[in-house]
């Protein structure tokens, strides 16, 4: 008797414990986003949860019914600056802050274009349709999307298929985790679609590891398959189709934006590995697929940029992807050939 009584207190203890740290983070984010919809996470599939940035406790709480039953109103900027938004990854946003102190969007910036960008380290198409959703049904609208989404595309391989959860079925990579992470992770990815609290925490988790350059100590990977790179071209598809289509609502202009990298300038003899050089062939072929069907749509690609000056390429990147401030200066002036 006194056993079972030692189990049910600490059932009820753990229970309530979880439950005051859940209902805690929703609270708190729902104060912050001055949003009450967190509070149906996990329980209405058409909201989620977008967390910008752990560190300064920046939130979005994004409830797709309300797009799907929202008019959209189109920009009625009257300024003669044009309102313009980015989308991207690290390599849209000040990285590299030994070497760097700017972004190529805060470079665009001038008299003719008002520079909003969205992006994030570390994020994928997934994301970036999360945030313009969120900027929609606020009200809020742009004459330019720049969408410069494609480094961070393969996450989908590893952290799931939240947004497009059908093509997880056909995900064919195999993780190499130590067997304690293993465990986290399985965990972590079965209910953190329901709990506010464990996407923090798993936020947060990841976070930590990535910022102390450790990633390599949990995660190995083998090098992604064909199948792979189709599945999370098939999602960068699908999300980037999706956004177009809201930018046409806006009557926005919407330009693809593909960076070069250092091995895009240098690698004369193609040496680069197999797996890098076939995520190029297939997200070219995607993106050509997708300005097909939209043909107002323009493809800023500067992965196949040629210098035609003896530019030092060395100079304007502190790894093989990251730019420092020559490098985002000269991105900047590119891409605004491309917008005038």
């Amino acid at each position: 008797m006194k056993k079972k009584k030692i189990f049910f207190f600490s059932f009820f203890t753990i229970f309530l414990i979880v439950f005051i740290f859940e209902f805690g983070s929703r609270t708190l984010i729902s104060i912050l986003t001055k949003n009450q919809d967190i509070f149906k996470y996990g329980f209405n599939k058409n909201i989620d949860l977008q967390i910008r940035r752990l560190t300064t406790l920046d939130f979005e709480v994004i409830n797709n019914d309300i797009l799907i039953h929202k008019k959209i109103n189109s920009n009625n900027n009257e300024s003669d600056k044009k309102l313009v938004w980015t989308f991207g990854g690290s390599t849209s946003v000040v990285a590299c802050r030994k070497q760097n102190i700017t972004s190529w969007p805060n470079e665009i910036e001038n008299e003719n274009f008002s520079i909003t960008n969205y992006a994030s380290s570390g994020t994928d198409s997934d994301f970036a349709l999360h945030s313009l959703i969120s900027l929609i049904n606020l009200g809020k609208s742009s004459n330019i999307i720049l969408w410069a989404n494609y480094v961070n595309e393969t996450h989908v391989i590893k952290f799931g298929f939240k947004r497009n959860p059908e093509l997880a079925k056909k995900n064919e990579t195999k993780l190499h985790l130590n067997k304690t992470l293993y465990f986290m992770q399985s965990l972590l990815k079965s209910i953190k679609n329901y709990s506010v609290f464990i996407s923090l925490l798993d936020r947060f988790f990841l976070g930590t590891i990535y910022r102390l350059n450790i990633d390599g100590m949990f995660f190995k990977n083998k090098e992604f398959t064909e199948n792979d790179l189709r599945l999370s071209a098939q999602n960068y598809y699908i999300n980037t189709t999706e956004a177009i289509n809201l930018s046409k609502k806006l009557k926005s202009k919407f330009y693809i934006v593909t960076l070069f990298s250092k091995y895009d300038l240098m690698d004369q003899n193609n040496q680069t590995s197999r797996s890098i050089n076939a995520k190029k062939r297939i997200f070219f072929e995607t993106i050509k697929k997708i300005i097909n069907e939209n043909k107002d749509v323009k493809w800023i690609n500067l992965k196949e940029y040629k210098f035609t000056n003896n530019t030092n390429i060395n100079k304007m990147f502190c790894d093989e992807v990251h730019f420092t401030t020559q490098g985002n200066i000269t991105v900047a002036k590119i891409i605004n050939k491309y917008l005038d």
